[in-house]
């Protein structure tokens, strides 16, 4: 039997076992998805026992995707562009980076919206944030404007997106939590690539109110990639009558994604989808 699974702390709230192991039973592999809990003072031991254990392979969640780079023997082309890993794949005793985040969060849009030349307003550029503000920028959005709350990530991401931005002919800021009344109203797409939300009586990541007349552009389009709730976030925004999309179509693909480079095979994205969905509904 191979061995999968994922590194978060914490990880209790995790649907990645129950799509992912719904898929292999349906292909008939002989793979497991397990999680584990990883405080992040052992990281570096749990990176280290997938070779000693023999894992194929591991996603990589809060707080561990950027941290987990200088463990691995190797990034592809998508993690090195983002500084951040949420894949592993061990790879004849060698541990490959892969981040899936980007055309998880691509792919979960797709027939919703079309990026090409929308103002887009993203909050958080952790791991997830990061891989985000990229697949915007290749997607050709018309400006993007990113906030975090912590200078230093929010320096490292400004270089980030304008070399994108540079490269792909995007326009494009970084405003950090206390820059928030200088961002103009006109907002067609905002996101939360922040943890808040995940629990009960979390704070709004921000007030969107004054987002939701952009013009005659139509109403904004709200995405919260927190994907075991439905957020106040959303509920807000369903309230002003915003389009609204949660996490889960991001979690499916990225995902989707995983199970292709760790099995070679194409994931049987209907059956991850009805597993999460049966889980959701006990």
């Amino acid at each position: 039997m191979r061995i999968t699974g994922i590194f978060g702390y914490p990880i209790k709230h995790s649907l990645s076992p129950v799509m992912h192991n719904a898929a292999f039973e349906i292909l008939g592999l002989d793979f497991i998805y397990l999680p584990f809990e990883v405080k992040p003072a052992d990281l570096e031991i749990a990176v280290k026992a997938i070779k000693v254990l023999g894992f194929k392979g591991v996603n990589v969640t809060v707080p561990h995707k950027e941290k987990v780079v200088k463990y691995l023997d190797k990034l592809d082309s998508s993690a090195k562009e983002v500084g951040a890993v949420n894949t592993i794949s061990n790879e004849n005793g060698k541990l490959i980076g892969y981040n899936t985040d980007g055309i998880g969060f691509l792919k979960s849009l797709a027939g919703k919206i079309n990026l090409k030349n929308k103002n887009v307003l993203l909050l958080g550029c952790g791991g997830a944030g990061k891989a985000i503000a990229c697949a915007l920028a290749k997607s050709k959005v018309g400006s993007l404007t990113i906030i975090d709350s912590n200078k230093e990530k929010a320096k490292e991401t400004k270089l980030l997106v304008e070399k994108m931005c540079k490269v792909y002919g995007v326009r494009c800021r970084v405003a950090i939590s206390d820059q928030r009344s200088a961002i103009g109203h006109e907002v067609d797409f905002l996101i939360n690539a922040t943890p808040l939300g995940m629990h009960p009586g979390d704070l709004l990541p921000i007030g969107i109110t004054r987002y939701h007349c952009v013009g005659d552009r139509g109403s904004i389009f709200v995405y919260d990639i927190v994907y075991n709730r439905e957020t106040e976030l959303l509920q807000e925004a369903k309230r002003i009558g915003a389009k609204t999309l949660g996490g889960l179509e991001m979690l499916i693909h990225q995902g989707a994604e995983a199970f292709r480079i760790w099995t070679g095979r194409e994931a049987p994205i209907g059956v991850m989808r009805r597993a999460i969905a049966k889980k959701n509904h006990k």
